[in-house]
Parts: structure tokens; sequence; C-alpha cells
């Protein structure tokens, strides 16, 4: 009983997870195929599991049939399965298992464990690589350790021009981050690699080409960054064979990968820090390895780096406080024009109420028209010119967001557009002699615009 008893816990608990141990398997112990395995069986199995489900087992099975193809049957391998890294790359290396993350890693690292030559460079890796940089550079646990294992395993095993040439790409990149690693494992596959073979196996016009637009970038810290990696490159190869080099490159015929006049700067540039660098040379009784040189400027490459993301970060706090600042600002100027927006009824209201009762003080005075003795209209007695006046400013009242245009216009208007107005000129002589002109109507329109103040109060 005591011997069954951790065996069983052991199947339990293996049972419960699904990424359990057993699929994390060391590449000494991935079984060969049997002799009489249909290879093309095998693929197809692979091609039905490999696609992201929720059943991590079936990942991961994929995955290790992939690891034991590339172990055993590396020319199958090298000719049937490029459409599945692109699919890893897209699917498992971003998936939030990281199980299946950290399996994906593993069979990377397997297959960038030999050499790769020009002949054996597969498309997939330029898509790839960036991806597996990412998550060197973003997570900070497990799965940045074993994506740090594959580029390390990779650079040391780049023996072409496009190895070199991703990571001449992604130096460029706008992610100061990314850029920063990217530089640091050039400078590691240029120190892995064989001088002679950097000399005669590199095709050098697609090297300038990438290394011209660094040198094209204006802003910190890449200005630096091409120094350092035109140094390391005189390091490695000499001054010698860079001048002959680029000497061949301005004699060229045909211009593929940069134009000629591009090319003119840049030699005009180099020269120069060819020159500084013998200078420096000569004058220096120490001499540095390039291993040393490698380490200083990845040192100061960092600490440039840093500088210069310490600087985005604080022009960026400065954007986003005068963002806040001026959001702030027009909510307050927002705020203050709806408060005036709302007091403006009743202030029209209590000019119109205003108005209203100092015209009806002035018909009332008017209303009185005293005759001398020949019938004649005096003269020096206030008359109220136009009803039309007084009228308007009822309008006004009973109604203070109108548009007073619409008023204005039937003002000047001479037609019967104001039905029922009277010119007292027109009242006939008997309401003259009587003086009695109604002004009620002007009375009971001011007490009702009174009553709408107080109801605005």
């Amino acid at each position: 009983m005591k011997d069954q008893t951790p065996s069983k816990v052991q199947t339990a608990s293996k049972s419960a997870n699904p990424s359990n141990v057993k699929n994390f398997i060391a590449n000494e112990d991935l079984a060969p195929f049997p002799e009489n395995e249909d290879l093309v069986e095998v693929m197809k199995k692979i091609s039905n599991l490999i696609k992201l489900s929720d059943n991590w087992n079936n990942n991961m099975e994929a995955i290790n049939l992939l690891r034991r193809v590339n172990k055993h049957k590396k020319s199958f391998f090298n000719t049937n399965f490029d459409a599945h890294f692109k699919y890893i790359a897209s699917n498992y290396l971003s998936c939030p298992r990281t199980c299946i993350v950290k399996i994906s890693l593993m069979l990377l690292s397997e297959i960038f464990s030999e050499v790769i030559s020009h002949s054996k460079f597969p498309d997939w890796i330029e898509f790839l690589i960036p991806v597996v940089i990412k998550k060197n550079v973003l997570d900070r646990n497990f799965i940045g350790e074993e994506a740090r294992n594959v580029l390390n395993t990779f650079t040391k095993n780049i023996h072409c021009t496009e190895g070199l040439t991703i990571f001449l790409k992604l130096i460029q990149d706008k992610n100061l981050k990314y850029s920063l690693r990217s530089y640091e494992l050039f400078l590691d596959i240029i120190e892995e690699i064989d001088t002679e073979k950097l000399k005669t196996g590199i095709k050098w016009e697609s090297i300038l080409k990438e290394i011209i637009e660094i040198s094209k970038i204006k802003k910190n810290p890449f200005p630096n960054r091409f120094k350092s990696l035109f140094s390391i490159l005189l390091k490695k190869l000499g001054g010698d064979f860079m001048e002959k080099m680029l000497n061949d490159m301005l004699e060229l015929e045909d211009y593929l990968y940069f134009s000629k006049k591009e090319m003119i700067n840049f030699n005009e540039t180099s020269i120069k820090l060819i020159q500084e660098e013998k200078g420096i040379s000569t004058k220096s009784k120490i001499k540095i390895t390039l291993k040393e040189h490698i380490k200083s400027m990845k040192h100061s490459e960092k600490i440039e780096n840093d500088l210069v993301l310490a600087q985005e970060e604080k022009e960026q706090e400065k954007e986003v406080e005068v963002k806040l600042a001026t959001a702030s600002k027009n909510a307050k100027e927002n705020l203050i024009m709806e408060k005036s927006s709302k007091k403006m009824p009743e202030l029209v209201l209590k000019s119109s109420v205003k108005t209203v009762e100092n015209d009806v003080e002035k018909s009332a005075s008017g209303s009185k028209v005293i005759e001398n003795e020949n019938g004649n209209v005096d003269a020096s007695t206030p008359v109220v010119k136009n009803e039309n006046s007084a009228k308007k400013e009822i309008v006004i009242a009973e109604n203070p967001l109108r548009n007073f245009s619409s008023v204005k216009k039937n003002e000047n208007n001479n037609s019967p557009a104001m039905t029922g107005s009277k010119n007292l000129e027109n009242i006939n002589n008997e309401e003259r002699t009587k003086g009695n002109i109604e002004v009620d109507p002007l009375r009971s329109s001011v007490a009702k615009l009174k009553d709408q103040e107080n109801i605005i109060n």
C-alpha cells in the first residue's frame, strides 16, 4: 500500500494538468521513428494536431513530433514544414498558455543549434525572429529566458548574409528596446562568425544597404549606433579591407540596393571614420581585442539608449500634462458658457419688462391730448407716435428667445403684417377729444411678464 500511494498521487496530478511535465521532453530523449514509419502520415498528423485549440496536449504533441522529425529526419523536415512555422510564430508564440510558448521555443533552439548557411536559410526565419526578440524583451519570466536561449543559439550558427540583414533591419525599429537588443545580437554574430567567412561569404551590397539606412536616421541614439557598428566592422575586418570594399561599391555599374549618390555620401563619412580609427589605433599603446571592444560598445550603447528612453518618457509626461491642462481649461469655459446660456432668458425677460413699462408710462402720459382753442393739438404735449412699438415689445416679452429679425422685418413693413395696429394720427377726432386712448392691454401684458419673472426667480 505504501508503494502504491505515490504513484496514485503522481497519476492524479498528471491527469489534472493538461500540460504535464511528460510533454517537455529533453532533446536527448526524443525517440527516433520506426524504420517502416510513413513520414507522410506523420506530416498529416502534425497538420491536424497543430491547429491551436483548448486541448493543449494535442498542440504540444504536434510540437514534439516536429522536434523528432527535425532530429531524426532532417532532410524531410527542411522541405516540408515551412508553412507550420509561420503559424507557430503568429499563434503559438503569442498564446496565453506559457506551456505552448515554452515548447515552441524549445523547438526553435533545436533547429538553430546547427550551422545555418545560405542554402539552408528558410524564409520563415525572417518572419519569426522579430517575434522572438519581442518575447525576450517584454517577458521577464522563464519565457524571456527561453527566448534569449533561442537568440543566442541563432547568433552562434548564422553564417550567411540573411542572418545579418535581419538584425540590421531590426536595429532601425522605432521601439528603442527592440532596436538595442537587435544591435547587441548583431555584435554577437560579428564576434562569432569567422573573419574569412565574413570577408568572402557575405554579400556586402545588402549589408551596406541597411547600414546606410541606419546612418540616415538623425534621431538619437542612431548616429552613435551607426558609428559603433562601423567601428566594430573595422575592428573585425581591418581598415584596408573596408576601404577596398567601399571603393568597389563606388565602381559598381548597377546599383540594385542603393543609389550612387547614397553610396558617395556614405563613402565620404566612412573614410573619415576609418582615418579616425587608424589615428586612434596608432596613438594608443594598448591593443584592445575585438571582444573587449564589443563589450565596451554594448555598455556605452545601453547607457545612451537608457538616457534617450528617459528623455522620451519625460516628453510624454509633459505632453500628457499639457493635454490635461487644455482639457481642464476647455471644460471650465464650457461650464461658464452653459451657465450664461441658462441666464439669458431671464435677462432678456427682465429687459423686455422694463422696456414695456417705460412705453406704458409714455403712452399714459401722452393719452391726454390738449387742444387749443382753435381745435389744434398742442405741440408741447407728448404724443404716442406709433402703437406698433408698444406691441412689438409685448411680442418680445412673451417670447424672449424669438428671432428678433422677424419682428424687425414686420416693423419696417408697411403692409398689414401688424394686423390691428393703428397710428395715433389715424385715430378719429372723437377719440382725441375724449382723450381716452386704451392702455389696458399694455398693463395686462406687463402683469404677465412680471408673473413670468416671478416664476423664473
